[in-house]
């Protein structure tokens, strides 16, 4: 059984996407950044609240990443599959960050 983190995402392109091609291999390769903000019912009220955005950084390569690059601009929503990684490191004012990336298996126009 393979142990692979899977998620699927829907969510709005926050930026047009990066398109580039690695030095090494000139394998294709594009970088979208994506906001996610999920929703929930306030039951005492009624109303529904907006929680948090989480923003995160899609890879999509080869074929997908062509695509994805010549299709997606800002605004778009799209519904995302893929595995999902969590990269930690210290900026220059030495405060912890945290990147969300996520290596596409698929993308798809949502509605």
């Amino acid at each position: 059984m393979s142990q692979d983190n899977q998620i699927t995402l829907r969510g709005f392109v926050t930026a047009e996407p990066r398109f580039r091609q690695t030095t090494l291999a000139g394998t294709p390769l594009a970088e979208i950044r994506m906001g996610s903000t999920p929703r929930r019912l306030d039951r005492e009220t009624g109303e529904w609240r907006e929680l948090p955005t989480t923003y995160y950084t899609i890879k999509c390569w080869r074929r997908l990443a062509v695509n994805a690059a010549s299709s997606l601009h800002k605004g778009d929503m799209v519904l995302v599959r893929g595995k999902f990684s969590v990269h930690h490191w210290v900026d220059n004012q030495q405060r912890p960050r945290e990147t969300i990336e996520i290596e596409a298996d698929s993308l798809d126009l949502a509605t």
